[in-house]
């Protein structure tokens, strides 16, 4: 007869915040993991009837956890995937499985995060810890879209190399907010949306600023009125209104131009 199976698991996620202040930083978010389970009824691992079997995953288990804490991430992902082989379902599953998305994020392992994510959300989207996987998947893209941004940051005049990567990582954020707005991940969430709102606001205004001189003045409003649209309290605002200025002028919109003047002289 199987014993009964009882399980206490406490997970703590702490993501600790960045300053996006300046569009120009480079985020460094220092993400720590502290986990602590235990195990009341080590039957909780048994398929089989053999207690050698349940002792030897729970040693697997335990070792990956210390390997967690001591920043072996490598060790610790080898033990869990040994693991999570010898499941189909079931919490314990799970668990691992919120382990190995952040292992796999720590380590710059985006493909299997997202693909481990992608499952997770399929079979367990009412899960307690959902907005934490959701909320992985855009920092691991954040951070594949990070090195076309730093790119863009060393130059003059940024050329991306994935505005609409970018543009789709701001309303996955958006769309994160709006479903878990109470999340404990809201407030970080928030920071990365200012900061991609400003780089993407940039972005909009360089095209602007070429646009511009090129002669192509109304092509360079176009892309201002966006900037306007969508990313008014962006730190380009203030800039992208003196060339929207300048643009009207160019076409002899004297009208339109001293009300942008107005504007600008309001918010000096």
């Amino acid at each position: 007869m199987f014993c009964k199976i009882y399980l206490v698991i406490i997970v703590i996620f702490n993501i600790m915040l960045i300053s996006c202040s300046n569009i120009n930083e480079q985020i460094n978010l220092k993400q720590q993991i502290l986990a602590k389970t235990n195990f009341l009824n080590l039957s909780f691992f048994n398929k089989t009837k053999d207690p050698v079997d349940i002792n030897s995953r729970f040693d697997v288990y335990t070792a990956a956890q210390e390997n967690i804490q001591h920043g072996n991430f490598k060790k610790a992902i080898k033990q869990l995937e040994s693991l999570s082989n010898l499941y189909y379902s079931g919490p314990y599953l799970q668990q691992i499985h919120l382990y190995l998305i952040y292992l796999y994020y720590q380590t710059g392992n985006s493909i299997a995060a997202n693909k481990l994510i992608d499952h997770f959300v399929l079979l367990n989207p009412n899960h307690p810890n959902i907005d934490y996987v959701l909320y992985i998947k855009i920092l691991t893209q954040m951070d594949d879209n990070k090195s076309s941004i730093m790119d863009c940051i060393k130059n003059t005049i940024p050329i991306y190399k994935r505005p609409l990567y970018t543009k789709q990582i701001f309303i996955n954020i958006l769309n994160f907010l709006q479903k878990y707005p109470n999340s404990q991940y809201a407030v970080d969430a928030r920071k990365r949306l200012i900061y991609l709102k400003n780089i993407l606001a940039e972005h909009n205004f360089y095209i602007a600023l070429f646009y511009f001189k090129h002669n192509a003045y109304i092509a360079s409003i176009n892309r201002i009125n966006e900037i306007i649209h969508y990313y008014s309290d962006s730190l380009i605002t203030y800039k992208a209104l003196k060339l929207l200025e300048k643009s009207y002028r160019k076409l002899h919109l004297y009208h339109e131009a001293d009300k942008i003047a107005k504007i600008i002289a309001v918010n000096k």
